[in-house]
């Protein structure tokens, strides 16, 4: 180690930034640094340099006490005892990674200034850019070493400055911090109670409900502190009991509440806990009103209570908003329930909320339950289901559906939904309103079957009218000619007419006017004998044959023998002009037959006529369905498969092309004294 001289010195001005660490350029001329009087460094400085004559070279520039020098960075680091130097003065090629490491732990790490050469200076930059505060050529002057090192003290100053105050060391500054820090806390909590109502507000307009509600009632919001005295207040408060900021916490309340040990701040500033109680609190127009009182504590970083919220409303208030509100419900379940409509509320999850009467009526009790658990839909191709459309998109929508409920209730409906929306637009819920249309429909079926029976029904007199006009010509005729023959032929012709017209009436009035079954206990086999022998002499007139396979055994059935006798004409006629239709020479023939089994009764009609396609044999008991054109209504065996199951039976159909067909009926046995009415 050796110290320099002191000798004079002037600071050079040029400097420049490099890779964000500060750089001194040497100076253009010979100078010299001496450092004395004021300007005396008292801080300690290590120079390390590898050659001695730059160690001596560079501690005579820089001159003054605390000048210490080192051939190496450990010898160096191991002659810190307490305090670290303010400076290091070093060339590059003598801090490695440790040493850096080392200097870089020490408490204040001092400040590094660091003598390269020209040709590794840029290398030495990129290494020590982030660490050193300063770079110099070897051969740096005096004055550039000089006013690096200056800097390098006000920056260790500063630094010093800085960690004084981080550290709370300058009493003045953190007292008046404490107290910045206390008068922003009281405007933020000044600004919570301001808000307060505002938010309680907010909140309500999610309820059903909540909005009127709190517009209604006055919350009063105070801020209390440590010594029961208000040190905030909302507008509600001012406008009902005047500015009173500063006065005690219990002045307001009359009673237990009104004293300065019981009043509700203070009962929650001992326990620390929310309070919550009911007082009697003084307007300032000196009306005494009864109030609900909330009080909670507020508690500073040490978990020492420090200030007490406290919000109280007007019980009575309360207690009128909810009567109201009751009647006001009341009122509007009374309209809910009504309504002459299927009406529920469903949640945003399709549930079901609540239902008015007729639903409760028609389809029970179902709130807690999906909706669409309740009932199943059928909808038209060209419809969405509004319940999914307005829960999706929260827009009304409507639709007639199909609806069909777990109790077999089966409905076509018109269905509307609304969606019940918050004040801010958000959905609630969605009102379902679904109203019973199946008669409406079924009115407009019939009025549309009406049409369409007065339209077969014209065409069918039509021809019964060409049909009777050409029999009467021949009656006239035979008459004038004294042709008895062509007499007979048109009476003949006469009498098929009449008898279709017979028989379109009767089936317009069985189709129109519904009626009760007379029911009778009716012999099958003594039955099917009186029908069969009403029709062989037709059908054998039709050069047909008549095959009857009556089982003999004796069963009974209830049923209306008009009615039945007239279905079995009905399909026993058909059987015959299938058989005269045919264009085949093979012998035609009608088998007539009845069985049984165990339940039923089987009655068989088979015929070896032309027969029917599948396409036909689809649509033969559908009502104006016929295959005769202009001869027929198409009503006789579409009443026919009516009749039948109105007795409880069943009738199915076989048929082919050219082999013919077969018709087979069941009808339930009678279990005597069962079954309907009897008749004498």
């Amino acid at each position: 180690m050796c110290a320099g001289p002191a000798s004079p010195w002037t600071p050079h001005p040029v400097s420049a930034a490099v890779n964000g660490t500060f750089a001194v350029e040497p100076p253009a001329g010979p100078s010299t640094a001496a450092i004395n009087g004021t300007g005396t460094m008292e801080n300690t400085i290590f120079v390390l340099a590898a050659a001695a004559a730059d160690r001596r070279r560079l501690a005579a520039a820089l001159g003054g006490s605390g000048i210490e020098t080192f051939a190496e960075a450990h010898a160096a680091l191991n002659a810190i005892t307490d305090r670290p130097p303010a400076v290091v003065l070093a060339e590059d090629a003598l801090l490695g990674a440790e040493s850096l490491a080392r200097l870089g732990a020490l408490s204040p790490p001092p400040q590094l200034v660091i003598l390269t050469a020209p040709e590794v200076w840029a290398a030495a930059v990129e290494r020590l850019g982030q660490t050193a505060a300063a770079f110099l050529p070897r051969d740096a002057g005096a004055r550039a070493l000089v006013a690096a090192v200056e800097r390098c003290l006000r920056l260790g100053r500063l630094q010093h400055r800085a960690d004084a105050l981080e550290n709370g060391l300058s009493a003045g500054i953190a007292a008046q911090l404490a107290e910045r820090v206390n008068t922003e806390r009281f405007l933020a909590v000044k600004q919570i109670v301001d808000k307060v109502s505002h938010f309680i507000g907010l909140l309500a307009r999610e309820v059903e409900g909540g909005v009127a509600y709190f517009n209604q009632t006055p919350y009063f919001v105070s801020l209390h502190d440590r010594n029961l005295r208000l040190v905030a207040t909302n507008p509600t408060f001012n406008r009902h009991f005047g500015h009173r900021l500063g006065t005690r916490s219990w002045e307001i309340y009359e009673g237990q509440a009104g004293r300065p040990e019981t009043c509700p701040v203070a009962v929650s500033m001992r326990s620390e806990i929310v309070h919550t109680t009911r007082a009697t609190a003084r307007y300032r127009s000196g009306r005494k009103v009864p109030v609900i009182v909330h009080c909670a504590p507020i508690f500073n970083n040490d978990g020492e209570v420090d200030l007490i919220l406290e919000v109280a409303t007007g019980s009575k208030e309360i207690q009128d908003i909810k009567l109201e509100l009751q009647r006001t419900r009341q009122r509007y379940e009374l309209l809910f329930d009504e309504v002459p409509c299927h009406i529920a509320v469903l949640d945003r999850k399709g549930r079901i909320t609540a239902v008015n009467r007729r639903f409760k009526e028609d389809f029970g009790q179902e709130t807690g339950i999906d909706f669409f658990d309740l009932f199943s839909f059928s909808r038209k191709p060209c419809c969405r289901c509004p319940i999914e459309s307005s829960l999706q998109d929260g827009e009304p929508h409507q639709a007639e559906m199909f609806l069909s409920a777990q109790n077999g209730r089966r409905l076509n409906a018109m269905v509307w939904t609304a969606p019940i929306k918050s004040a801010s637009g958000k959905l609630l819920q969605v009102l379902v309103i679904f109203a019973d249309v199946t008669r409406l429909r079924e009115v407009e079926h019939n009025l549309s079957t009406l049409g369409l029976m007065i339209g077969s029904i014209s065409h069918g007199i039509k021809g019964v009218l060409t049909g009777l006009d050409a029999g009467l010509y021949l009656i006239d005729a035979g008459f004038y000619r004294d042709m008895p023959a062509q007499i007979e032929e048109g009476l003949e012709i006469s009498r098929m007419m009449v008898e279709r017209i017979r028989k379109v009436v009767l089936n317009i009035l069985y189709y129109a006017k519904k009626r009760e079954l007379a029911t009778e206990q009716v012999d099958l086999p003594r039955f099917v004998c009186e029908v069969a022998d009403q029709m062989e002499a037709k059908i054998r007139g039709a050069d047909v044959r008549l095959v009857c396979q009556f089982d003999p055994q004796r069963v009974t059935i209830a049923v209306d023998p008009a009615i039945i006798r007239s279905a079995l004409f009905n399909i026993l006629e058909n059987a015959l002009e299938a058989c005269i239709e045919d264009p085949s020479d093979k012998p035609h023939r009608i088998v007539f037959s009845t069985s049984q089994d165990e339940d039923h009764a089987v009655i068989e009609i088979r015929d070896n006529g032309c027969g029917m396609d599948p396409e036909t044999l689809k649509e033969i008991f559908t009502m104006f369905y016929s295959t005769k054109g202009n001869q027929g209504t198409g009503l006789g065996l579409f009443i026919t498969e009516q009749v039948i199951r109105e007795h409880g039976g069943t009738i199915r159909v076989k048929s082919r092309p050219g082999e013919g067909t077969l018709f087979s009926i069941r009808l339930p046995k009678s279990r005597w004294p069962g079954g309907g009415k009897r008749h004498p």
